[in-house]
């Protein structure tokens, strides 16, 4: 389990409100506790989860990109196919992230004290309440 604090959420709709980050358009700033789960699927290879829940703190429309403040709760996972000389280590990761801004893939790495490599998945689905009045849902 790890935590990270003013992680920038994206989105595809570009807006004036907020910096774009190495990934899109920000629209929000989370605050997530984020759990990972490593099941082994072969020789050195793994399915692994990451399962977020925590907050937000919006700055703009993820769907029109329009200025807006607002805050809620976010729940969700993300799913990646993973290769490793190393098996995880839930020790390698830290409690508290050291920046906002350290991806997901990056704890990954860190699980894996460095050697992981991603070959397949990527698949996520995050739900926030509430953003514009409503359910706001984020899958690929």
């Amino acid at each position: 389990m790890t935590h990270t604090q003013n992680h920038p959420d994206t989105t595809s709709v570009a807006n004036s409100c907020a910096p774009i980050s190495a990934n899109g358009p920000v629209w929000a700033y989370d605050n997530l506790s984020l759990r990972f789960t490593a099941v082994p699927d072969g020789p050195h290879t793994y399915s692994v989860t990451i399962t977020a829940h925590g907050s937000f703190s919006q700055v703009a429309s993820p769907t029109t990109g329009e200025c807006e403040t607002g805050a809620g709760s976010v729940d969700g996972s993300l799913n990646y196919q993973v290769s490793s000389s190393t098996p995880p280590d839930p020790a390698n990761l830290p409690a508290q992230q050291a920046s906002g801004d350290t991806s997901q893939g990056t704890m990954l790495n860190q699980l894996f004290d460095g050697h992981a490599t991603i070959t397949g998945g990527g698949h996520y689905n995050y739900t926030y309440n509430p953003v514009d009045g409503a359910r706001y849902t984020q899958s690929g």
